[in-house]
């Protein structure tokens, strides 16, 4: 098995040739050339079906897989965290791993951290899986933590950076591949028409960060209901503008915490309005949009990402007694 820079080295190469049979021969080792885990195979398929449906083109398959796999040593680096001797700081760690070794997305955190607007429409969610495992590397949790001041330690945070930035660097594989396909792969980007490396492909010269982008992108087709009145915080600047979309789905479920606090979650399906019926039920062309407010709280995002006309045929009303999905939390 290659190391992970001697992957990428084999993929840059790779990315200089763009006729149909040097991209089968890729296709046909990328189970070779991404690193070894119980999702290999559905990670191949993930890659795969992104030129196959024409998320990307054929000649950008060599550079999406490099940016796969970049983000995908980075994960690793983050999990496996520093050397017992160094004994860190975590947050100090992670911002410092970061700018070593992909200092363009620190500069997209940066800019996010910075922006209360930005910040706020996103309510909290866990960073960590059903099975306990992290969602989440601990240590860009702890730098999260850091840098908005909230208490250290705690298994949930902020909604919009753990699904960014969170995911895009989580070391779980999960039964649906890596959770950073959404955003290497161009999964959400595909569901709401956007093109190019959106959210993460900005230039040299960023005026907002990759939560900015996503936020603004939500906000254009499932805005929230707030009563506050807030608006994109991205509508002064230049961003990416999804394509109009069809609402196909909107339930709501309501529940009361043991703890008494009362919270609606709000699951919201979305199709492009360029796509036909027949065109949205191949693949995951659909957009999930999952939304919450607490006790007198302004409705919040949580997350968003895409799943299949076969799921939405299966989405039911809630029976029995309401429960917080995709990893969605209380908070404090």
């Amino acid at each position: 098995m290659l190391r992970p820079a001697d992957r990428l080295a084999l993929v840059s190469e790779a990315a200089d040739f763009h006729s149909r049979k040097v991209l089968q021969q890729i296709q046909a080792n990328l189970g070779e050339l991404l690193p070894p885990s119980a999702a290999d195979e559905v990670d191949h398929k993930h890659l795969q079906t992104a030129v196959t449906s024409g998320r990307i083109r054929e000649d950008e398959f060599g550079e999406l897989t490099e940016t796969y796999l970049h983000y995908q040593e980075l994960a690793e680096l983050l999990d496996a965290g520093p050397p017992p001797s160094a004994n860190p700081h975590l947050a100090r760690w992670a911002e410092t791993l970061l700018q070593s070794e992909s200092p363009d997305l620190l500069q997209l955190l940066n800019l996010d951290l910075a922006d209360e607007a930005v910040l706020d429409p996103w309510g909290s969610s866990t960073t960590t899986e059903k099975n306990g495992s992290a969602s989440v590397p601990q240590a860009l949790g702890q730098l999260f933590e850091a840098r908005l001041g909230t208490d250290a330690g705690l298994d949930y945070g902020h909604a919009g950076l753990n699904h960014t930035y969170g995911y895009l660097l989580s070391p779980v594989p999960t039964e649906f591949g890596r959770k950073r396909h959404r955003w290497t792969s161009q999964e959400v980007a595909h569901t709401l028409g956007i093109s190019g490396r959106w959210p993460l492909g900005q230039g040299a010269n960023p005026q907002q960060g990759m939560l900015a982008e996503v936020t603004a992108a939500l906000e254009s087709v499932a805005p929230l209901n707030r009563p506050d009145a807030w608006s994109s915080p991205a509508t002064a600047t230049k961003t990416a503008h999804a394509l109009a979309m069809d609402e196909l789905a909107d339930l709501s479920a309501s529940g009361v915490s043991s703890s008494g606090k009362r919270w609606t979650a709000r699951t919201r399906v979305l199709r492009r309005a360029d796509l036909t019926e027949q065109q949205a039920s191949e693949g995951d062309q659909l957009l999930l949009v999952y939304s919450l407010s607490v006790d007198d709280g302004p409705e919040r995002y949580i997350t968003a990402f895409p799943v299949s006309a076969k799921w939405l045929a299966e989405l039911k009303e809630p029976v029995g007694k309401p429960h917080l999905k995709y990893n969605a939390s209380l908070g404090a």
